[in-house]
């Protein structure tokens, strides 16, 4: 199939099955692109066949040399502009589960310092700019907890679940790490 610049389709042939012929043409041979050829000038029947997968939905009556082959090479493009799409998309979830791999580890290790640190006697100072500082890095540790998740949704492998949460206290501390920024301004 791959040798296959393009398929032309026809859903109305005694064989065919109609949109189930498609859906087996496009399993059996899914980077190459398929226009449906057909005498059916079906709108509903078009919208299926794109819906579904399909580049172009042609009209026999309608088609003229010089557009069947404007179709096929516009099919032929739209499909690799698709791939190309698809390949790029693959390629940045890849890259923001690495990035995001890559980030965490080094933020696990500053709270897990901060931590050990806040269980030694501090002077109170010492110990507030040491409870912001590890706030501050479970915040960070959640956006990149928040960037793989974005790119499970993409993927479809995310699961919601409520949860509950004290906003007082969610606002408490983004107010905390914004105030030493304000101060210092």
């Amino acid at each position: 199939w791959e040798t296959f610049d393009a398929i032309l389709l026809d859903l109305t042939l005694p064989d065919s099955h109609g949109i189930g012929t498609l859906e087996e043409v496009l399993r059996a041979a899914p980077r190459v692109p398929i226009l449906v050829l057909t005498g059916l000038n079906d709108q509903m029947l078009a919208m299926e066949a794109i819906r579904k997968g399909a580049q172009d939905y042609l009209v026999k009556s309608d088609v003229s040399g010089s557009l069947m082959v404007r179709a096929i090479r516009y099919a032929r493009e739209r499909k690799r502009t698709e791939e190309s799409l698809k390949e790029a998309d693959r390629r940045k979830d890849e890259f923001l589960a690495n990035i995001s791999h890559e980030l965490r580890t080094p933020m696990n290790a500053i709270l897990g310092m901060t931590e050990l640190a806040l269980g030694e006697p501090l002077a109170p100072a010492v110990r507030d700019y040491l409870e912001t500082a590890r706030n501050s890095a479970r915040v960070l540790l959640a956006l990149l907890n928040e960037i793989l998740d974005f790119s499970r949704i993409e993927a479809g492998k995310f699961d919601l679940r409520p949860a509950p949460f004290r906003l007082r206290a969610v606002l408490d501390e983004a107010m905390k790490v914004l105030a030493i920024r304000a101060h210092e301004k």
